[in-house]
């Protein structure tokens, strides 16, 4: 009786305080080890949607194009797709949360926002000449308030290394993924070309 008695207080007893010690630095190991690929994720994914929604964006402008003869001519061509059938709904694109992406059509000459290019022109092969300028009607993706961090890995990710500012310190002019200068890690305008005429 008193061997049964003993055996129950043994499978009773709980853990040990080293135990517990060993249990919490594991988790702490293995959290340290999880969480920056799970906020890397989370980060990756706001940049490929932009990439992803561009890319949809500038289909429907090309099928609307071939469809009509013509770009879309409002001052709204997001609705103007939309209503036409080329696209499922408005496009929504968001590399930042609270920033205030719009789907512009315009002439080079009215979308002048980052400094170095009077008026705004797209440098596309890096050369330092004007590939899209004044003369054409262009199509972008206009972010304010981006992270300069989605930023940098956006013109990466579209333009490459190459077209792309090595520190993602300054303003990037160069590709199809074009930034101001960034104010405290922040870049106040970013513009994502589509597609011009």
């Amino acid at each position: 009786m008193t061997k049964r008695k003993i055996s129950a207080a043994n499978s009773m007893r709980g853990f040990t305080l080293i135990e517990m010690i060993g249990v919490l630095a594991i988790i702490a190991i293995l959290a340290s080890i999880v969480a920056p690929r799970v906020f890397n994720a989370i980060a990756d994914a706001r940049v490929i949607s932009v990439v992803e929604t561009g890319n949809a964006t500038k289909a429907a402008l090309i099928d609307y194009f071939r469809g009509k003869g013509k770009l879309p001519d409002s001052a709204h061509p997001g609705k103007e797709l939309v209503a036409a059938g080329f696209l499922e709904g408005m496009p929504d694109a968001k590399v930042h949360v609270g920033d205030s992406m719009r789907f512009a059509r315009g002439m080079g000459a009215a979308l002048g926002s980052i400094p170095g290019k009077t008026p705004f022109a797209y440098d596309l092969d890096g050369k330092g000449d004007i590939d899209v300028g004044p003369a054409n009607v262009i199509f972008e993706f206009q972010f304010r308030s981006v992270n300069i961090a989605d930023a940098w890995d956006l013109s990466q990710m579209i333009d490459g290394a190459t077209l792309s500012q090595a520190d993602g310190t300054t303003a990037d002019l160069q590709g199809r993924v074009a930034y101001a200068a960034p104010v405290d890690g922040v870049t106040p305008s970013l513009h994502f070309y589509l597609t011009h005429r």
